[in-house]
């Protein structure tokens, strides 16, 4: 007798997955094994590649595309050497002794099968011997104004480089000494260290005679001598300044006081020291406030720019706090306080009248043809702006005072030119009186620096 069998449906499930899995090829579930040259601990390194060894054969590109080298934090072209399982990684030009570097090789590479692998690993070391690593071991700086600035080394310097790379600031003329060893230098001034001045001094990208670039980039403060003289205030006077406002460019005319200013003129500040911007510019104040912005000429040298011109008759107050402080932190001895009003005038009419008659005082008689034209000229004691030339026919009106039945004049033309206006009328009655108005104030003609009429003028013609 047969024997039946009855599968569970989870049993046949997993006879399924049996099948077919033994049916197809043997899934790995390997690691890739990857080694490098530079040991994790270690800060130097000396060999001429950077060998990477896999524990499969690898895609090339797959590798090379995820492997990154810089030199001091800047990223550099690499070449690449394969040898079956291994790849050799170095510099295009190679290694430079005692330069810092950078080595990566992060994300995705696949293997010579299409296995995908995730790769991070990196490395930061210095390239060459730990022994032979060129350093700056001590410094020296000068004590007086004639001194010496020594800086001594632990290997001998190449003396070319150190010529070429050794900077300060600010820029002085100096002589270099190298010692009989070429261990040290002393760099002395021609003239003098400048008295109250700290000098910054510079060393990278320089060699050892054997070949090593020194291994970071040294700078170093010095002042070889102080005095404790307080900042003062020398001068404060109008400037001139291009459209460009280059400050470096400016004219100081130390000649004229701030009651020279005008429109919106900037001024000059001179410092008998070179100040800090920062200080300077929390130390001015104005009463009242005039909007602007400060620049900088020179270490000495400050101008403020005015947003808006001056207003006319205001008496202004500028003051500079002693808070102002010179490089070095000295603040100005006391505050220094300017009262002063601008240059600017209200606009005044100089003339008014026509080609050959001029409107005097009271009741001026002018002949007018039978069609009733009349043209009158009116001279300013500045230029008119343009930008106010749309308020001419509002600002400047004729109209009839006598008799009632005089026909009203009507404006046929307006001529602006500079600091004068031609205007002329028509329609006007003989024997008529006419007043000749214009208003003063803000609102109606002014120059480019804000200069108007402080009050109406009022004239007065007999018509025949």
């Amino acid at each position: 007798m047969s024997r039946r069998y009855k599968f569970t449906r989870d049993a046949v499930s997993a006879f399924i997955l049996l099948a077919i899995f033994f049916s197809c090829d043997i899934v790995s579930f390997e690691k890739l094994g990857t080694e490098i040259s530079i040991a994790e601990t270690s800060d130097y390194y000396n060999s001429e590649n950077i060998e990477i060894t896999f524990s499969s054969q690898m895609q090339s590109q797959t590798v090379e595309r995820i492997v990154a080298l810089k030199k001091g934090g800047s990223r550099i072209e690499a070449e690449f050497i394969w040898e079956n399982e291994k790849c050799l990684v170095k510099p295009i030009g190679g290694f430079i002794p005692g330069c810092a570097y950078d080595f990566s090789l992060s994300g995705q590479a696949q293997c010579a099968d299409g296995r995908e692998y995730d790769i991070a690993i990196s490395r930061k070391f210095i390239f060459g011997e730990k022994e032979k690593i060129f350093v700056l071991e001590e410094f020296l700086s000068p004590n007086e104004s004639g001194g010496a600035l020594e800086l001594r080394f632990n290997k001998e310097i190449d003396v070319a480089s150190f010529e070429m790379e050794f900077k300060i600031s600010p820029y002085i003329q100096t002589d270099k000494e190298f010692h009989s060893d070429k261990k040290s230098v002393r760099i002395i001034p021609k003239d003098k260290w400048q008295i109250n001045t700290f000098y910054t001094w510079t060393l990278e990208n320089i060699f050892s005679a054997d070949g090593y670039k020194i291994h970071k980039t040294y700078s170093e403060n010095f002042m070889a001598e102080s005095a404790h003289i307080r900042p003062q205030l020398l001068c404060v006077c109008p400037a001139i300044l291009d459209e460009n406002l280059e400050a470096e460019k400016a004219t100081f005319l130390e000649e004229q006081d701030l009651s020279a200013l005008h429109g919106k003129q900037p001024f000059g500040m001179i410092f008998s020291k070179p100040m800090d911007f920062d200080s300077v510019e929390n130390a001015l104040y104005f009463e009242p406030n005039i909007g602007g912005v400060l620049l900088k000429a020179d270490e000495r040298k400050f101008i403020y720019v005015p947003y808006e011109n001056y207003k006319i008759g205001q008496e202004y107050l500028f003051s500079v706090n002693k808070s102002a402080k010179d490089i070095f932190g000295l603040e100005m001895q006391s505050q220094r306080n300017f009262y002063f009003s601008s240059d600017n005038e209200f606009l005044k009419v100089i003339y008014v009248g026509t080609d050959s008659q001029r409107l005097e005082d009271g009741i001026t008689e002018i002949s007018i043809p039978d069609d009733g034209t009349l043209f009158l000229k009116i001279k300013f004691s500045s230029d008119i702006s343009p930008k106010c030339y749309s308020s001419i026919e509002s600002a400047i009106k004729l109209s009839v005072l006598f008799p009632n039945s005089a026909n009203p004049a009507k404006l046929n033309s307006i001529r602006p030119n500079g600091d004068s206006v031609t205007l002329s009328w028509n329609n006007l009655s003989k024997e008529g009186i006419y007043e000749l108005k214009i208003l003063g104030g803000k609102n109606y003609l002014a120059s480019d620096f804000d200069e108007y009429l402080e009050e109406e003028k009022c004239f007065y013609i007999k018509t025949k």
